[in-house]
C-alpha cells in the first residue's frame, strides 16, 4: 500500500492544482518547497489543540506538479 501525506482537491483551474497536505508545527514542508523552488499559494490551515500535525490547503502551478510529488516523498 502506498501512503501519501497529501490529497488532490479536484477543482477546475487553468493554471493550478489544489492540494491538502499534512505538515508539522515546525512547517517542514516550507523548507522543502523553498529548496525545490516550488511556488506555493497557501490557503486555509487546520490544527487541533494539543496535536503536532496540521492540515494545510495550497495551490501549486501545473508545471510544478512533478516536483511537488517528489517533494512530498
Amino acid at each position: 500500500m502506498d501512503y501519501k501525506n497529501y490529497i488532490e482537491i479536484r477543482k477546475i483551474s487553468l493554471l493550478y492544482y489544489q492540494y491538502c497536505f499534512v505538515d508539522t508545527g515546525e512547517y517542514l514542508a516550507d523548507g522543502i518547497f523553498y529548496q525545490n523552488r516550488i511556488t506555493v499559494r497557501y490557503g486555509a490551515e487546520f490544527v487541533r489543540e494539543g496535536t503536532r500535525y496540521r492540515f494545510i490547503f495550497c495551490k501549486i502551478r501545473k508545471k510544478d506538479r512533478s516536483i511537488f510529488f517528489k517533494s512530498m516523498e
